[in-house]
């Protein structure tokens, strides 16, 4: 009496297509996602002594100051400098055009977007911070991270030499005032009075003038800050961060092969079942 051939096992079928699909689809939506790129600057961000502790002089020591990194991070995304950022690239009818259908976007929309698109991050042991720049487009991804360095140390600049310019401004008001009283006491026969009034007037022109040097210095050396202080311009990235093509693609791959397993491994069971469940022929 013959045996009835053995059935093959449904294992590797089910594996392949299974895996197979899986794979396959992977791949495909891989593909199709938007890509995105990132372009990173660096800056190096340093406390400006001589506006945080005024009482100690220009020259005085640095001393920690535990928040000042977080401080910055705030400062960086703030309205304050991204609204440079997005007057200097013409960002509202830019991205108007892009994502609004040609209409001009508030600055407070494209303000929050910005912001979704930006990341910023300590190199770790350095006084760096990294700016990064997420964007379709590679070559804006890298020109919006290079504009937000450079409008940051624009802000930096004004608050640094702002107060020098202030000061000269008083110092020359002062100036002017004791030139008007020195005329009309030239007019006087009182002499003493002219005297005192010449005395304080060299004074304050000497006061006037060492204020002038200092400002003037400090904006030479805002002059070339930025050239030093900006240590990574970003550039556009070759490839895109997202999606991650090998990863989705070995990600896929590993998954059809788990699915793929599993669905084999019922088939294999739900086919033993089955024989198991036939009735037996009789003699």
């Amino acid at each position: 009496m013959s045996t009835p051939p053995k059935s093959k096992s449904p294992f590797w079928p089910v594996f392949i297509t299974v895996f197979v699909f899986i794979l396959l689809t992977g791949t495909a939506i891989t593909f199709v996602l938007p890509e995105l790129y990132a372009s990173t600057a660096r800056i190096k961000v340093e406390r400006d002594d001589y506006n945080t502790a005024p009482d100690r002089g220009t020259n005085a020591p640095s001393y920690y100051d535990p928040y000042f990194i977080q401080t910055t991070f705030e400062v960086i995304q703030s309205e304050l400098v991204l609204s440079n950022v997005i007057s200097d690239l013409n960002l509202n009818v830019e991205w108007g055009k892009k994502y609004y259908n040609g209409a001009t976007m508030m600055t407070g929309e494209t303000l929050e977007i910005l912001k979704r698109r930006l990341s910023l991050a300590p190199v770790r042991g350095t006084k760096l911070i990294a700016i990064t720049v997420y964007s379709d487009d590679k070559n804006e991804a890298a020109r919006i991270a290079n504009t937000i360095a450079t409008c940051y140390y624009d802000y930096r600049e004004t608050f640094t030499t702002g107060p020098k310019k202030q000061r000269v401004e008083a110092l020359s008001e002062a100036y002017q005032q004791e030139e008007t009283q020195i005329q009309a006491a030239r007019a006087q026969p009182d002499t003493n009075k002219l005297a005192q009034l010449l005395d304080a007037h060299k004074r304050l022109f000497n006061k006037l003038e060492e204020a002038k040097l200092e400002e003037a210095k400090l904006e030479i050396d805002w002059k070339h800050q930025p050239c030093r202080m900006i240590t990574n311009y970003a550039e556009p990235s070759m490839y895109p961060v997202k999606p991650n093509k090998p990863v989705n693609i070995v990600i896929s791959a590993v998954a059809g092969a788990m699915l793929g397993t599993i669905a084999g491994t019922l088939a294999v069971w739900g086919s033993s079942w089955l024989r198991r469940s036939r009735p037996k022929p009789t003699a």
